[in-house]
């Protein structure tokens, strides 16, 4: 849930007592979530999105150094060794808060980083 506040301004005139600002409060509350299909240009792409245990990082065949999750404010909060079998890479997300979180595969030469939507 979200509040979402406007504050309305005008050159006041002499309605209203001469008030020149409102203030409106709207509140947004998101019921359902749909499916995001997160893919990059490299190939690398991310399964279940939003997601509620795990999600499930399918990887291209280059040789991947990490995977890091982080949080919207950079925060890291999930570094694991990358154990790849068939090309994807699970990642235990259960214990994470519910929002949006960022996943970083870190190639040779190159990172790759793809948004998932976590909740409980």
């Amino acid at each position: 849930m979200a509040n979402l506040t406007f504050v309305l301004k005008d050159n006041g005139g002499i309605l209203n007592g001469g008030v020149d600002t409102a203030k409106v409060v709207f509140t947004v509350n998101v019921e359902y979530l749909i499916g995001i299909n997160e893919q990059n240009q490299s190939g690398i792409s991310l399964y279940p999105n939003p997601a509620n245990d795990y999600v499930i990082v399918k990887l291209n065949n280059e040789d991947v150094q990490s995977i890091v999750v982080t949080d919207v404010n950079g925060k890291i909060v999930l570094q694991q060794p990358v154990v790849a079998e068939n090309n994807e890479c699970k990642l235990q997300v259960a214990k994470l808060p519910s929002g949006v979180y960022f996943v970083t595969v870190n190639q040779f030469r190159q990172s790759n980083t793809i948004r998932f939507i976590h909740r409980k």
